[in-house]
């Protein structure tokens, strides 16, 4: 199952003090190539500057394919039912990883906005030059035009390289 089906189950408000939720098994997001062997986590809104100024939480990684993943965590009973379902987690890994195991703390991201990013800040940046070049407020307002939703993908220049994908913190 995807992340986009399991959240599309949700519905409500947020659930009751106390309450005890059930976590999903890993739930796919996205595809995300990385060619700069760096991974940047962040608030969406503020990819484009963080990655012109090489800036956030930056973690190196081997260049490769790499999956993003997510945990839903359930507060409904049965947990099959439409309920209160929220993001507990996410993770990138390696695709050609078989059994990947948590790792300890590395890095910490943070948002504003209720979403977190995960891109290539190399390419991200690239992407953004190339459609943009220096025009600062072009580049802001094609970010805010392209995350949109809930769960999804942004591309400043489609099929290039550089991609954001976001999702809900």
């Amino acid at each position: 199952m995807s992340l986009i089906r399991y959240m599309a189950l949700s519905w409500g408000r947020l659930p009751f003090e106390g309450s005890t939720g059930a976590e999903t098994n890993w739930l796919h997001v996205a595809d995300l190539r990385v060619t700069s062997g760096k991974v940047w986590i962040g608030d969406p809104q503020f990819s484009w500057a963080e990655a012109n100024e090489g800036e956030g939480c930056i973690v190196d990684v081997p260049e490769g394919d790499y999956i993003v993943e997510a945990k839903g965590i359930s507060y409904c009973k049965p947990q099959w039912l439409r309920g209160w379902r929220y993001v507990s987690r996410v993770r990138v890994r390696l695709k050609s990883s078989k059994k990947p195991r948590q790792g300890e703390s590395i890095e910490e991201a943070g948002t504003d906005s209720g979403l977190i990013g995960v891109a290539d800040p190399i390419a991200l940046k690239s992407a953004f030059d190339e459609v943009c070049g220096a025009d600062v407020n072009q580049a802001l307002a094609m970010l805010d035009r392209g995350v949109r939703g809930r769960i999804g993908k942004f591309e400043p220049h489609r099929g290039g390289a550089g991609k954001l994908v976001y999702l809900p913190s």
